[in-house]
């Protein structure tokens, strides 16, 4: 009897949610009285909707994961110096060794910034499951390719408004803060070192000590 009870509960709440969600965004499509200016109104603040959400989904995602990134990021850099270093000596198995850890902590650190950027479009398909229900039939003539649905409006709309919140976010309190501070631990992690760096500044008979691993 509980479970019922709390299914009924949450199913309400569902559908009410779903009701004031779909009131709400249909509402824009009805700001102005030219369909077609509506419907380019109502698909931008869409889009927008969807930037911000995944956007702060990936601020969450990037302070959860913060020390982990810093940490792959912080070995990458030290070990990719010590390789130039061992290059810049000739000590070929140093130079191997540190080289190997250093590619390991890069493919850990992109293919994480990588996963992180991919959770932002999670609001897309929910945005497009939307669109289906109110647009599944409208069709546009596009010069060049005949008619066309609610999708490929949306796409290019989706890429618009991404290039210009890319424009604003560092404006934005939240983000700007969150841009601080990414930009703060880079400053404390440093820069990967360049060849020319090293060679320039390399004491001749100096060599490169073996790369010890349990740091």
């Amino acid at each position: 009897m509980l479970s019922v009870v709390i299914y009924s509960f949450f199913k309400m709440v569902i559908y009410f949610m779903i009701h004031y969600i779909d009131t709400f965004l249909i509402s824009l499509y009805r700001v102005f009285p030219v369909p077609i200016a509506g419907y380019l109104f109502g698909t931008f603040c869409l889009a927008v909707f969807c930037i911000i959400l995944g956007q702060i989904t990936q601020v969450v995602l990037w302070r959860w994961n913060r020390p982990w990134l810093n940490a792959d990021n912080r070995e990458m850099v030290r070990m990719h110096n010590l390789s130039l270093k061992a290059l810049t000596a000739k000590n070929k198995p140093a130079y191997t060794a540190s080289n190997k850890v250093a590619n390991d902590a890069f493919g850990k650190f992109f293919f994480s910034r990588i996963a992180m950027s991919m959770a932002s479009l999670w609001p897309v398909p929910f945005a497009l499951a939307w669109m289906d229900t109110r647009f599944v039939d409208v069709e546009f003539l596009v010069f060049g390719l005949g008619s066309v649905g609610y999708l490929a409006t949306f796409i290019p709309v989706l890429i618009l408004a991404a290039i210009l919140f890319s424009r604003i976010k560092t404006h934005i309190p939240f983000f700007a803060t969150v841009a601080r501070q990414m930009q703060t631990d880079a400053e404390a992690i440093g820069r990967p070192m360049r060849i020319g760096e090293l060679k320039s500044k390399r004491a001749p008979g100096k060599t490169v000590p073996a790369v010890d691993h349990e740091k």
